[in-house]
């Protein structure tokens, strides 16, 4: 979703540098206060020396990616080939990293929902107010029949939609953003200690951040259908689909509304690509913006969280205005306040994403285009979310993976912007509109003659022979008498 700056742009993105450093900071202090104590001054100075390492290590490997980065990956079949390994290789690793925390448990972290999906002879599952929730209860509540309440299968669970989540997300931030990003933020988000843990927590907020990834691969889609359009393809129903998710989202939790913040971005791709060719392209050949897909996304949104809402009212025997009442009682913040969180509550994790995040500061002033709006503005909505708190699941897992993807964008803008290579050698703008014609007589490509290196044929001219001297008659006779006897012997 790369597109070009706007002074948004630097407000938002001087704000998260602020909020990297800040953050830097607190997770160096906590790391150094063993080795020097409380010391701010030695605090501060690792501060300093860890901006100016970023600005350093930035410089350097975007060095390294200019000199060799097209060499080494320069063939597409070398770059899926290592695409493909480094995937595979992550989410093995990662299945591995979980069993080995889930051969170390003893007990569960959080046995709440354990107990209520537990089958009992008294009854099923209870009654939860919270979507995601009652959705994740039945669902542990299945899982446990089939095992005998045991309670590994539970585990076994989280694993298993940790797993599929992993790879989701790497599909649909490969799709938003890029394949270097995308790789980045699946292996911080497979190694995170604050997300690998949560298998040994029985709880809705791993469930639901699967659905979430779910959500993300699709909205990803809808940026390649954008992309199908251009090209005189693609479909509109992706987009009726992504507004359903989207509306079952919602309803589920509301944090899942934040997904429209992907769709909104890739309206405003659009609106601008569609600005920037009033000014390059002829009036016969304009684009507008397609506002017809957004509008149907945004109706399916409606309409499915209507249907749901009226569902429930159906099966609960309750009024629909009671339904909506307890949906916004449920999503709202009931007045609680938390302190903002970091990326992790592990020091060096917090530590290596800040760090990831100040790289892609220093990468954002270096490049002419940006794909870090719709991150960040993401990353703003987890904060606020995880700090009211509105609804009843966690969302400290949403704010790391905002803070992985920043990591990545920072990794990523090391490399060599193929959208800044492709504007330098681009054609010169075709300029005025009232010259509709002549623009496009001009995209039409001319044919050059070079001049014939070979000399050219002279031509002809008659001469006669005369000369200044008169011969004599006599003297002009050549022919000399021959005898038929003479054999030309001499």
């Amino acid at each position: 979703m790369r597109m070009k700056k706007t002074w948004l742009s630097y407000v938002l993105w001087l704000f998260v540098s602020a909020g990297a450093v800040i953050l830097f900071t607190v997770y160096l202090s906590g790391i150094s206060t063993g080795m020097t104590g409380a010391n701010p001054n030695a605090v501060l100075g690792l501060a300093c020396a860890g901006i100016a390492a970023a600005a350093i290590i930035w410089f350097l490997g975007h060095k390294i990616a200019e000199t060799w980065g097209s060499r080494v990956l320069q063939d597409i079949r070398y770059r899926k080939t290592f695409e493909l390994l480094c995937v595979t290789g992550i989410l093995a690793a990662a299945v591995f990293y979980r069993v080995s925390i889930v051969s170390l448990m003893d007990v569960l972290k959080d046995s709440a929902y354990y107990e209520m999906a537990m089958i009992k002879s008294s009854g099923g599952v209870p009654q939860i107010a919270h979507g995601a929730s009652y959705f994740y209860t039945v669902i542990l509540s299945f899982v446990l029949s089939l095992s005998g309440n045991y309670m590994t299968a539970g585990v076994y669970l989280q694993l298993l939609l940790q797993v599929l989540s992993l790879l989701l997300l790497y599909l649909g931030t490969r799709l938003l953003a890029g394949r270097t990003e995308a790789i980045c933020a699946m292996a911080i988000m497979a190694f995170l200690p604050e997300y690998a843990h949560r298998v040994c927590e029985l709880t809705p907020e791993v469930f639901y951040f699967f659905l979430f990834s779910a959500g993300l691969c699709i909205t990803g889609l809808c940026a390649t259908g954008l992309r199908g359009k251009k090209k005189g393809g693609g479909s509109d129903a992706i987009f009726a689909i992504t507004g359903l998710y989207i509306g079952m989202m919602g309803y589920l939790d509301a944090f899942g509304f934040t997904l429209l913040l992907f769709i909104g971005g890739l309206y405003v791709k659009e609106w601008m690509d569609g600005k920037d060719g009033l000014e390059r392209r002829s009036r016969k050949n304009r684009r507008k913006p397609a506002i017809f897909p957004f509008l149907l996304c945004l109706s399916g949104m409606a309409l499915m969280l209507l249907f749901l809402t009226g569902w429930d009212a159906v099966l609960s025997g309750s009024s629909w205005k009671s339904i909506w009442e307890t949906w916004g009682n449920v999503s709202s913040a009931g007045g609680g306040f938390r302190f903002p969180a970091g990326p992790d509550r592990n020091m060096a994790a917090g530590a290596i994403l800040c760090f990831g995040g100040l790289l892609g500061g220093i990468g954002f002033f270096f490049h002419r285009q940006q794909k870090q709006d719709v991150w960040i503005l993401f990353l703003m909505a987890a904060a606020i979310w995880d700090m009211l708190p509105a609804g009843k699941a966690g969302y400290h897992i949403f704010t790391a993976f905002a803070w992985a993807v920043l990591a990545g964008l920072g990794i990523a803008s090391m490399g060599i912007d193929k959208g800044e290579e492709a504007v330098k050698i681009s054609v010169p703008e075709l300029v005025l509109e009232d010259m509709d014609k002549m623009a496009e007589e001009e995209e039409k490509p001319s044919v050059k003659l070079i001049e014939n290196p070979l000399p050219l044929p002279k031509k002809h001219v008659r001469r006669e022979m005369d000369y200044d001297r008169i011969v004599e008659w006599e003297k002009m006779k050549f022919d000399v008498p021959v005898e038929e006897t003479d054999d030309f012997d001499f």
